[in-house]
């Protein structure tokens, strides 16, 4: 993300001199097609904008601008150029462009004229202090409200001395929020204020700010968001970008992903009355893993570290990809424990059938416990199964899932403890499937309700993790297979890979780990290999690798327990395997005890003539 602010062409924390046009300028030039016109250059077409943070103390921004008055006839008298704060302009302009800006009250403005020091050497840029002298910086005065200035314009000038300076001033924490315009006009009683150049517009955009200043990612209160699946995001032709949270939540934190400005953060309940949360600039957010963190603090409603809103909207400049939040369940500082894992707490996993070998399940989803805050002493807590929540469940989800017979439930790790001033357990809970699971065949699936058994305070819809079990009945055992991210398991160590051996001959140059050292084969198709991995392993794929220009094709793959009697595992072909440069893999859905994998493949060889027909690696996978 580029940066989160829109606005601030005048920086909100310096004060910017903006004295446009003072070099070069043709000063003899016609502007509004008339002579005889005095006018003001600053800004771009005059229009200059800041953005005035209303925080819990004191406001953020400030804004002054110093210009001399310009005239374009090069004969005319000595004379007083007078300059207005124009309240009523405001109704004019807002009727002419569409906008529905207030006048800022004259207290927050001071309009003055300004003598420079020495203005021919500030008009070149080159004043300097004296040899041997050090400046000492003084804090600028709070300037005294006006709402005009008189400006002398010497005979026959075609610009002023003086400038005119435009400040914002008092205490700004004071302006209610919103939007404001202070146009300010030039005129005299020789010369005509122009009408394309005769006023300067300040835009003063005050905005509540319910930012803090986070210095880190650990430190952010708040816990994962709750049924996200519910929200209804969308963007308007203004870029306003408005994301329905499903009901009213305490939100701790905004988090962001993209590349984009954003400004304007409002957030309401109803989606009707909205309210200012403010525009964040770099100290009021933190990043991490591409996402931008901006968390909240409501001095407005007793410094709590939330806002309370269901919508929440902002201007976007760019792309934004996801937006997500933290939150709080209870509207307390003490710790509550719960569990965050899944979606929503729902755990899946698959219960594999097929006719060649049956039930396999090799899944193990695991969580652990959570507190937020931190507590200053030890928390421990208990998992257990409680099946009569199925009947709960499936009432509110629309669900039919049966129960689990708990003599094929196994957990281990059901003691969880954090340790004091921690957020997060030290080990976990493992669930996984046990005994004779052959009667776990409803197609509906099965749900396993794991609770949390503590004393501390917890989550009442945080505090149990859904364990659904899908039985999936396999017609072939071959996975198509579309990147290596697809392969189930895990290669085999090198370090084991080195002792196995094969039924060809320098068959050790296939598990050596080396991609210069190869097998040479002699078929374009239907080459075969026995590996012996001198060990059972559950086999749940395989990596044939070709050496240089050799690209493999695996056709088909066996496996046995003897060496003797071989199951075959199915057809590969090109609709299940997955070719990247000279390596070609396929993967089974799960794993199957084997000691032996017979391979039968093919290869493509462009320099099939020159000798290039060979296999530098073979890499099994396993399933553990």
């Amino acid at each position: 993300m580029k940066n989160l602010l829109k606005y601030l062409s005048v920086s909100l924390a310096a004060t910017v001199l903006l004295a446009a046009c003072e070099k070069n300028q043709d000063f003899q030039q016609t502007v509004d097609k008339a002579p005889g016109l005095v006018y003001v250059l600053s800004g771009e077409g005059n229009f200059n904008s800041v953005v005035i943070s209303l925080k819990e103390s004191e406001a953020e921004g400030s804004f002054t601008a110093e210009f001399p008055v310009q005239c374009n006839a090069a004969v005319h008298p000595a004379q007083q150029v007078n300059v207005v704060y124009s309240k009523e302009a405001v109704e004019a302009y807002n009727a002419a462009n569409g906008t529905s800006y207030s006048p800022l009250p004259e207290e927050f403005l001071s309009i003055a004229s300004v003598t420079p020091a020495n203005p021919a050497e500030k008009e070149e840029g080159e004043t300097e202090g004296e040899e041997g002298t050090e400046e000492t910086p003084v804090e600028a005065p709070v300037l005294p409200a006006s709402s005009s200035a008189v400006i002398p314009l010497a005979e026959n000038a075609l610009r002023s001395t003086d400038k005119v300076q435009v400040s914002l001033t008092g205490n700004l924490n004071d302006l209610e929020p919103g939007k404001y315009l202070v146009p300010v006009t030039v005129s005299s009683d020789q010369l005509q204020g122009s009408n394309k150049y005769g006023t300067f517009y300040l835009e003063v955009l005050a905005e509540q700010n319910l930012l803090t200043e986070p210095s880190g990612v650990d430190e952010l209160s708040g816990m994962a968001a709750w049924g996200k699946s519910g929200w209804v995001s969308a963007t308007d032709l203004e870029n306003i970008l408005t994301v329905d949270l499903n009901y009213e939540r305490m939100v701790t934190t905004l988090i962001l992903a993209g590349s984009a400005d954003v400004n304007a953060i409002e957030y309401s309940v109803d989606g009707t009355a909205w309210k200012q949360a403010g525009t964040p600039v770099s100290k009021n957010y933190v990043s991490n893993g591409g996402r931008y963190y901006i968390p909240f603090l409501d001095y407005l409603n007793g410094g709590k570290d939330y806002i309370k809103a269901r919508y929440i909207r902002m201007h976007v400049n760019g792309n934004v990809t996801d937006v997500d939040i933290l939150e709080k369940d209870v509207d307390s500082d003490a710790p509550v424990v719960y569990f965050a894992c899944g979606n929503d707490n729902v755990l899946e996993t698959v219960l594999h059938t097929s006719e060649q070998f049956g039930n396999l399940y090799f899944d193990k989803p695991s969580f652990g416990l959570n507190v937020e805050p931190a507590a200053e002493s030890e928390i421990t807590g208990t998992v257990s199964v409680d099946n009569s929540l199925v009947d709960a469940f499936n009432s509110a989800n629309g669900t039919a899932y049966s129960v689990v017979p708990e003599e094929n439930v196994s957990l281990s790790g059901v003691e969880l403890s954090i340790a004091a001033g921690s957020k997060l357990s030290s080990g976990e809970t493992v669930f996984t499937l046990t005994g004779d699971l052959s009667g776990l065949s409803d197609a509906n699936g099965y749900l396993v309700p794991l609770i949390l058994n503590t004393s501390a305070a917890k989550s009442e819809k945080r505090s149990t993790v859904y364990v659904i079990v899908k039985p999936e009945v396999l017609t072939a055992l071959i996975k198509p297979v579309t990147s290596t991210a697809d392969m189930v398991g895990s290669q085999i160590a090198a370090s084991t890979r080195r002792n196995f051996t094969a039924d060809v001959p320098s068959a050790a140059n296939l598990f050596d780990n080396r991609t210069n050292s190869y097998v040479s084969f002699d078929k374009v198709s239907g080459n075969v290999v026995t590996v012996d991995m001198k060990a059972e392993y559950n086999f749940s794929g395989i990596n044939v690798r070709g050496y240089s220009y050799v690209y493999p094709l695996i056709e088909k793959l066996e496996i046995s327990s003897d060496g003797v009697t071989f199951t075959d595992l199915g057809e590969v072909g090109e609709d299940n395997f997955f070719s990247s440069g000279t390596q070609c893999y396929a993967s089974l859905y799960f794993g199957v005890a084997a000691r032996y994998v017979r391979v039968t493949f093919g290869m493509e060889a462009p320099y099939w003539d020159y000798g290039y027909h060979v296999i530098a690696e073979i890499y099994i996978y396993e399933q553990q």
